[in-house]
């Protein structure tokens, strides 16, 4: 009779339990990735329609105003949350969206405020007519050559920084550092051009990008005036 029994039954049962953990290991770990995945997938959902929202608000700012004329709310460039307007026109035509005055949530999914551009003819609390017309583009890629407009004449465009966050504004303060690729950079540099395209990582030929915008077609924004009776056709 072998006098090791229970010493090759027990080297056995702690390779067993070696490849079981193992397994969970692996298991646990794609479980893991799994809840990331659906996590980011939740939050770009949720960007896209907070983005969605503040359009609309965007709008009923414009055909709410007291003064009997349509104009859209300036920045809020002190981290009030309040837009800055001085006796007519904006403190700056750039800053974070005026959550605030439109009654929205103070942040994107990341938890980094909103950017805000508008351009001066819509913002004027003089009004804005017919023949107003916006200055914002809104491209491809960033130097917007040929064939890669998206949009022009644009009354204002709201930016969500994305999961990286690169060149946003923190809610806790401060700023997050600037963006290393051009066209996230574009849309982060205070200029009337911005980049609206598809997600890319860093290290790609494209760059690392994952900005979300979202923006108010002249037209649209007009014609919803028209219909609430907020712009004579004459104006």
């Amino acid at each position: 009779m072998s006098s090791h029994p229970d010493r090759r039954i027990r080297g056995f049962t702690l390779i067993e339990i070696s490849i079981v953990i193992a397994l969970i290991g692996f298991m646990l770990g794609g479980v893991v990735m799994t809840v990331g995945v659906q996590r980011r997938q939740q939050q770009e959902t949720e960007v896209r329609r907070t983005l969605a929202d503040i359009r609309e608000a965007l709008i009923g700012f414009a055909a709410s105003r007291p003064e009997g004329v349509p104009y859209l709310p300036c920045p809020d460039t002190t981290g009030d949350g309040v837009e800055n307007r001085g006796s007519v026109n904006c403190a700056q035509a750039e800053g974070r969206l005026p959550w605030v005055s439109l009654g929205l949530g103070d942040s994107d999914s990341w938890g980094n405020r909103f950017r805000y551009r508008v351009s001066p003819e819509f913002s004027a609390n003089g009004g804005f007519g017919l023949s107003a017309m916006g200055v914002l583009r809104v491209c491809l890629r960033s130097g917007c050559a040929s064939g890669e407009l998206l949009a022009e004449r644009i009354p204002a465009v709201v930016v969500s920084h994305g999961r990286n966050g690169w060149g946003a504004w923190r809610v806790g303060g401060g700023s997050a550092p600037a963006p290393s690729s051009s066209d996230e950079l574009e849309n982060a540099d205070g200029s009337d051009d911005f980049v609206s395209r598809e997600h890319s990582d860093a290290g790609g030929a494209l760059g690392e990008f994952d900005d979300r915008l979202v923006w108010l077609s002249p037209h649209v924004l007009k014609h919803r005036m028209l219909q609430l009776g907020r712009l004579p056709e004459a104006f």
